[in-house]
Protein backbone atom coordinates (compact mmCIF):
# COMPACT_ATOMS: atom_id res chain seq x y z
CA UNK A 1 0.00 0.00 0.00
CA UNK A 2 2.11 3.26 -1.39
CA UNK A 3 1.86 6.23 1.25
CA UNK A 4 3.99 8.44 -0.32
CA UNK A 5 4.07 10.46 -3.63
CA UNK A 6 7.16 8.58 -4.58
CA UNK A 7 5.99 5.17 -4.26
CA UNK A 8 2.90 6.00 -5.71
CA UNK A 9 4.63 6.97 -9.25
CA UNK A 10 7.03 4.18 -8.87
CA UNK A 11 4.00 1.62 -8.89
CA UNK A 12 2.49 3.78 -11.50
CA UNK A 13 5.32 3.57 -13.56
CA UNK A 14 5.77 0.36 -12.96
CA UNK A 15 2.71 -0.70 -14.01
CA UNK A 16 1.07 2.00 -16.57
CA UNK A 17 3.68 3.60 -17.81
CA UNK A 18 6.72 1.67 -18.85
CA UNK A 19 7.10 -1.06 -21.15
CA UNK A 20 7.45 -4.33 -19.49
CA UNK A 21 10.59 -5.74 -19.67
CA UNK A 22 9.63 -9.24 -21.13
CA UNK A 23 7.30 -7.37 -23.55
CA UNK A 24 10.18 -5.52 -24.87
CA UNK A 25 12.61 -8.62 -25.16
CA UNK A 26 10.10 -10.38 -26.98
CA UNK A 27 8.97 -7.28 -29.66
CA UNK A 28 13.16 -6.89 -29.75
CA UNK A 29 13.36 -11.03 -31.17
CA UNK A 30 10.17 -10.35 -33.10
CA UNK A 31 12.45 -6.94 -34.61
CA UNK A 32 15.13 -9.42 -35.58
CA UNK A 33 13.33 -12.30 -36.83
CA UNK A 34 11.52 -9.92 -39.10
CA UNK A 35 15.08 -8.13 -40.25
CA UNK A 36 15.85 -11.59 -40.94
CA UNK A 37 12.89 -12.56 -43.73
CA UNK A 38 13.39 -9.39 -45.19
CA UNK A 39 17.01 -9.80 -45.76
CA UNK A 40 15.83 -13.31 -47.49
CA UNK A 41 13.31 -11.55 -49.68
CA UNK A 42 16.00 -9.87 -52.28
CA UNK A 43 17.08 -13.85 -53.12
CA UNK A 44 13.54 -15.00 -53.12
CA UNK A 45 11.33 -12.11 -54.74
CA UNK A 46 12.29 -11.21 -58.18
CA UNK A 47 10.56 -7.62 -57.81
CA UNK A 48 12.26 -6.99 -54.40
CA UNK A 49 15.52 -4.88 -55.03
CA UNK A 50 19.00 -4.97 -53.14
CA UNK A 51 19.03 -3.93 -50.02
CA UNK A 52 21.87 -1.99 -48.14
CA UNK A 53 24.47 -3.61 -45.61
CA UNK A 54 22.05 -2.74 -42.78
CA UNK A 55 18.67 -1.73 -41.12
CA UNK A 56 18.08 1.33 -39.02
CA UNK A 57 16.01 1.52 -35.96
CA UNK A 58 13.36 4.08 -35.50
CA UNK A 59 10.81 5.64 -33.28
CA UNK A 60 10.16 5.75 -29.66
CA UNK A 61 10.85 2.04 -29.21
CA UNK A 62 14.52 2.91 -30.23
CA UNK A 63 14.89 6.01 -28.19
CA UNK A 64 13.16 3.91 -25.14
CA UNK A 65 10.73 7.20 -24.75
CA UNK A 66 7.52 4.57 -25.73
CA UNK A 67 4.89 4.59 -23.30
CA UNK A 68 2.74 1.25 -22.91
CA UNK A 69 1.02 0.11 -25.20
CA UNK A 70 3.61 -1.39 -27.18
CA UNK A 71 1.22 -0.73 -30.12
CA UNK A 72 4.06 0.11 -32.60
CA UNK A 73 7.82 -0.75 -33.21
CA UNK A 74 10.01 1.13 -35.97
CA UNK A 75 11.99 -0.25 -38.61
CA UNK A 76 14.19 1.41 -41.48
CA UNK A 77 14.52 -0.98 -44.70
CA UNK A 78 17.60 0.50 -46.55
CA UNK A 79 17.25 -0.03 -50.11
CA UNK A 80 20.58 -0.30 -52.09
CA UNK A 81 20.17 3.40 -54.48
CA UNK A 82 23.05 1.97 -56.95
CA UNK A 83 22.45 3.84 -60.35
CA UNK A 84 20.70 6.43 -59.00
CA UNK A 85 21.01 10.18 -58.26
CA UNK A 86 19.31 12.45 -56.07
CA UNK A 87 18.56 16.22 -56.18
CA UNK A 88 15.95 18.49 -54.50
CA UNK A 89 12.92 18.72 -56.50
CA UNK A 90 11.26 22.11 -57.10
CA UNK A 91 8.22 21.55 -55.89
CA UNK A 92 9.33 20.49 -52.70
CA UNK A 93 11.28 16.80 -51.22
CA UNK A 94 13.69 15.00 -53.68
CA UNK A 95 13.80 13.60 -56.65
CA UNK A 96 15.51 10.19 -57.18
CA UNK A 97 16.27 9.40 -60.58
CA UNK A 98 17.04 6.11 -61.87
CA UNK A 99 20.03 6.37 -64.32
CA UNK A 100 20.06 3.34 -65.88
CA UNK A 101 17.17 0.88 -67.34
CA UNK A 102 18.64 -2.41 -66.27
CA UNK A 103 18.65 -1.16 -62.37
CA UNK A 104 15.97 -3.74 -60.10
CA UNK A 105 14.70 0.16 -59.49
CA UNK A 106 13.33 0.53 -63.10
CA UNK A 107 10.48 -0.99 -62.78
CA UNK A 108 9.28 1.62 -59.98
CA UNK A 109 9.90 4.49 -61.84
CA UNK A 110 7.81 7.53 -63.67
CA UNK A 111 9.75 8.92 -66.51
CA UNK A 112 13.00 7.74 -65.01
CA UNK A 113 12.21 8.92 -61.64
CA UNK A 114 11.82 6.29 -58.29
CA UNK A 115 8.11 6.83 -57.37
CA UNK A 116 7.88 6.55 -53.83
CA UNK A 117 4.23 5.47 -54.04
CA UNK A 118 5.36 2.22 -56.43
CA UNK A 119 8.05 1.42 -53.94
CA UNK A 120 5.60 1.02 -51.26
CA UNK A 121 3.19 -0.39 -52.65
CA UNK A 122 5.89 -2.76 -53.63
CA UNK A 123 6.94 -3.74 -50.21
CA UNK A 124 3.46 -4.06 -49.51
CA UNK A 125 3.16 -6.44 -51.55
CA UNK A 126 6.64 -8.65 -50.68
CA UNK A 127 5.87 -8.34 -46.63
CA UNK A 128 2.06 -9.47 -47.00
CA UNK A 129 4.47 -12.73 -48.20
CA UNK A 130 6.75 -12.52 -44.97
CA UNK A 131 6.32 -15.69 -42.70
CA UNK A 132 4.68 -15.37 -39.24
CA UNK A 133 2.93 -11.85 -40.02
CA UNK A 134 -1.07 -11.63 -40.79
CA UNK A 135 -0.89 -9.02 -43.18
CA UNK A 136 0.71 -6.05 -44.54
CA UNK A 137 -1.35 -2.70 -45.15
CA UNK A 138 -0.73 0.77 -45.88
CA UNK A 139 0.33 3.10 -43.00
CA UNK A 140 -1.51 6.59 -42.67
CA UNK A 141 -0.37 9.64 -44.85
CA UNK A 142 1.20 7.06 -47.41
CA UNK A 143 4.95 7.34 -46.19
CA UNK A 144 5.17 3.51 -44.53
CA UNK A 145 3.93 0.10 -44.44
CA UNK A 146 2.18 -1.70 -41.55
CA UNK A 147 3.41 -5.08 -40.37
CA UNK A 148 0.61 -7.04 -38.48
CA UNK A 149 1.68 -9.38 -36.50
CA UNK A 150 -0.67 -13.02 -35.91
CA UNK A 151 -0.14 -13.28 -32.38
CA UNK A 152 1.85 -9.90 -30.58
CA UNK A 153 -0.27 -6.52 -29.52
CA UNK A 154 2.57 -4.41 -31.96
CA UNK A 155 2.61 -3.46 -35.38
CA UNK A 156 6.03 -2.71 -36.79
CA UNK A 157 5.89 0.41 -38.82
CA UNK A 158 8.48 -0.48 -42.11
CA UNK A 159 10.11 2.74 -43.89
CA UNK A 160 11.90 2.06 -47.44
CA UNK A 161 14.38 4.45 -47.56
CA UNK A 162 17.85 5.05 -49.76
CA UNK A 163 21.09 6.53 -47.95
CA UNK A 164 22.88 9.57 -49.26
CA UNK A 165 26.33 9.71 -48.35
CA UNK A 166 28.54 12.98 -48.70
CA UNK A 167 32.09 12.73 -50.32
CA UNK A 168 33.88 10.93 -47.68
CA UNK A 169 31.02 8.29 -48.00
CA UNK A 170 29.51 8.69 -44.76
CA UNK A 171 25.75 8.85 -44.53
CA UNK A 172 24.53 11.95 -44.22
CA UNK A 173 20.88 11.43 -44.78
CA UNK A 174 17.95 9.48 -46.12
CA UNK A 175 15.56 9.62 -48.37
CA UNK A 176 12.23 7.93 -47.68
CA UNK A 177 8.72 8.42 -49.17
CA UNK A 178 7.09 11.54 -48.75
CA UNK A 179 3.55 10.59 -49.31
CA UNK A 180 3.52 12.30 -52.80
CA UNK A 181 5.35 9.91 -55.05
CA UNK A 182 8.53 12.03 -54.07
CA UNK A 183 11.21 11.99 -51.09
CA UNK A 184 11.67 13.10 -48.32
CA UNK A 185 14.87 13.74 -46.13
CA UNK A 186 15.00 12.54 -42.76
CA UNK A 187 17.65 10.93 -40.02
CA UNK A 188 16.31 8.92 -37.19
CA UNK A 189 19.86 9.04 -35.98
CA UNK A 190 19.97 12.13 -34.92
CA UNK A 191 16.95 12.53 -32.68
CA UNK A 192 18.19 9.25 -31.13
CA UNK A 193 22.07 10.83 -30.25
CA UNK A 194 19.99 13.85 -28.84
CA UNK A 195 17.74 11.67 -26.67
CA UNK A 196 20.76 9.35 -25.59
CA UNK A 197 23.07 11.84 -24.82
CA UNK A 198 20.51 14.00 -22.29
CA UNK A 199 19.36 10.65 -21.47
CA UNK A 200 22.46 10.08 -20.17
CA UNK A 201 22.87 13.43 -18.80
CA UNK A 202 19.94 13.42 -16.77
CA UNK A 203 20.70 9.36 -15.27
CA UNK A 204 17.83 7.89 -17.54
CA UNK A 205 15.25 10.22 -15.61
CA UNK A 206 14.95 12.25 -19.29
CA UNK A 207 13.07 9.14 -21.24
CA UNK A 208 11.01 8.67 -17.69
CA UNK A 209 9.69 12.00 -17.71
CA UNK A 210 9.06 11.83 -21.64
CA UNK A 211 6.70 8.38 -21.27
CA UNK A 212 5.22 9.75 -18.26
CA UNK A 213 3.93 13.18 -20.17
CA UNK A 214 3.04 10.88 -22.87
CA UNK A 215 0.71 8.93 -21.06
CA UNK A 216 -1.07 12.55 -19.70
CA UNK A 217 -0.80 13.45 -23.55
CA UNK A 218 -2.26 10.78 -24.31
CA UNK A 219 -4.99 10.05 -22.41
CA UNK A 220 -6.75 13.49 -23.50
CA UNK A 221 -7.25 11.93 -27.37
CA UNK A 222 -8.72 13.19 -29.38
CA UNK A 223 -7.42 16.53 -28.07
CA UNK A 224 -3.74 15.68 -28.01
CA UNK A 225 -0.04 16.49 -29.44
CA UNK A 226 1.29 14.65 -31.41
CA UNK A 227 3.83 12.27 -29.22
CA UNK A 228 6.84 13.16 -31.06
CA UNK A 229 6.08 16.51 -31.41
CA UNK A 230 5.79 16.96 -27.27
CA UNK A 231 9.73 14.74 -27.11
CA UNK A 232 10.93 17.62 -29.40
CA UNK A 233 9.61 20.08 -27.17
CA UNK A 234 10.84 18.30 -23.96
CA UNK A 235 14.17 17.82 -25.82
CA UNK A 236 14.82 21.88 -26.35
CA UNK A 237 13.60 22.41 -22.80
CA UNK A 238 15.60 20.07 -20.68
CA UNK A 239 18.74 20.44 -23.13
CA UNK A 240 21.58 22.81 -20.76
CA UNK A 241 19.56 22.23 -17.85
CA UNK A 242 21.24 21.20 -14.78
CA UNK A 243 20.89 16.83 -13.91
CA UNK A 244 17.44 15.68 -12.45
CA UNK A 245 17.76 14.22 -8.97
CA UNK A 246 13.97 13.03 -9.78
CA UNK A 247 11.55 12.60 -12.05
CA UNK A 248 8.53 13.54 -10.65
CA UNK A 249 9.59 16.67 -8.85
CA UNK A 250 10.15 17.78 -12.44
CA UNK A 251 6.94 17.54 -14.39
CA UNK A 252 5.48 20.80 -13.25
CA UNK A 253 8.15 22.34 -14.96
CA UNK A 254 7.91 19.94 -18.25
CA UNK A 255 4.25 20.82 -18.12
CA UNK A 256 5.34 24.26 -18.27
CA UNK A 257 7.55 23.94 -20.73
CA UNK A 258 5.01 22.22 -23.12
CA UNK A 259 2.30 24.96 -22.32
CA UNK A 260 5.10 27.43 -24.11
CA UNK A 261 6.36 25.44 -26.60
CA UNK A 262 3.13 24.32 -27.81
CA UNK A 263 2.70 28.07 -29.10
CA UNK A 264 6.03 28.35 -30.48
CA UNK A 265 7.74 26.55 -33.85
CA UNK A 266 9.18 23.71 -33.27
CA UNK A 267 11.98 22.40 -35.48
CA UNK A 268 12.30 19.23 -36.42
CA UNK A 269 15.25 17.81 -34.03
CA UNK A 270 16.22 15.79 -37.10
CA UNK A 271 17.19 19.13 -38.56
CA UNK A 272 16.01 18.07 -42.24
CA UNK A 273 12.10 18.71 -42.52
CA UNK A 274 9.65 21.32 -41.35
CA UNK A 275 8.81 22.56 -38.20
CA UNK A 276 6.73 19.94 -36.11
CA UNK A 277 3.70 22.48 -35.50
CA UNK A 278 3.09 23.53 -38.84
CA UNK A 279 -0.04 21.90 -38.99
CA UNK A 280 -1.63 22.74 -36.11
CA UNK A 281 -4.51 25.08 -36.13
CA UNK A 282 -4.44 27.95 -33.57
CA UNK A 283 -7.12 27.62 -31.76
CA UNK A 284 -6.07 23.74 -31.49
CA UNK A 285 -2.79 25.43 -30.07
CA UNK A 286 -4.19 27.64 -28.17
CA UNK A 287 -6.17 24.49 -26.44
CA UNK A 288 -3.26 22.48 -25.70
CA UNK A 289 -1.19 24.99 -24.24
CA UNK A 290 -4.27 26.08 -21.92
CA UNK A 291 -4.49 21.85 -20.85
CA UNK A 292 -1.07 21.94 -20.08
CA UNK A 293 -0.58 25.39 -18.43
CA UNK A 294 -3.44 23.98 -15.75
CA UNK A 295 -1.35 20.51 -15.39
CA UNK A 296 1.44 22.91 -14.63
CA UNK A 297 -0.27 24.14 -11.67
CA UNK A 298 -1.95 21.64 -10.62
CA UNK A 299 1.10 19.53 -10.57
CA UNK A 300 3.05 22.59 -8.91
CA UNK A 301 0.29 22.31 -5.88
CA UNK A 302 1.19 18.33 -5.50
CA UNK A 303 4.07 19.07 -5.12
CA UNK A 304 3.64 21.63 -2.97
CA UNK A 305 1.60 19.62 -0.54
CA UNK A 306 4.10 16.92 -0.82
CA UNK A 307 7.25 19.30 0.55
CA UNK A 308 4.74 19.85 3.61
CA UNK A 309 4.66 16.45 4.46
CA UNK A 310 0.52 16.11 2.97
CA UNK A 311 1.10 12.82 0.85
CA UNK A 312 -2.65 11.98 1.09
CA UNK A 313 -3.50 15.23 -0.99
CA UNK A 314 -1.04 15.92 -2.98
CA UNK A 315 -1.63 12.02 -4.22
CA UNK A 316 -5.07 13.17 -4.80
CA UNK A 317 -3.67 15.73 -7.19
CA UNK A 318 -1.38 13.90 -9.09
CA UNK A 319 -4.66 11.46 -9.65
CA UNK A 320 -6.41 14.09 -11.35
CA UNK A 321 -3.51 14.15 -13.76
CA UNK A 322 -2.64 10.53 -14.42
CA UNK A 323 -5.57 7.96 -15.22
CA UNK A 324 -4.96 5.13 -13.11
CA UNK A 325 -2.78 6.63 -10.68
CA UNK A 326 -2.85 4.71 -7.49
CA UNK A 327 -4.90 5.95 -4.76
CA UNK A 328 -3.67 6.57 -1.42
CA UNK A 329 -3.00 3.52 0.51
CA UNK A 330 -5.02 1.55 -1.86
Amino acid sequence: MPFTVTACFEQYCAQQVDLDPDEIDKAGQSLNLLKGQIAQLPGRDNAFPPLYDYFDHCGAFARRTKARPLDRVGLMVLLNGMYTASQPDPDGGDRIRVTRSNSPLWAYTRAGDLDSVQVLAMLQTSLSNVWQYQNAAPGPEGKTVRLHLQAAPWTFVIIPAFPVSNRQREIEYYLAPDGQGAWQRCDPRRVQKQVTELNRFHRGRFAALVRLMKTWNAARMPLCLNSYHLEAILLNAFTGRIAMTDVHHNLALAFEDLAVGIQNPCPDPQGLGPDLDQAIPHTTRIQLSQAAAQAAQTAALALEHESRGDHHQAIDLWQALFPGFPAYAA
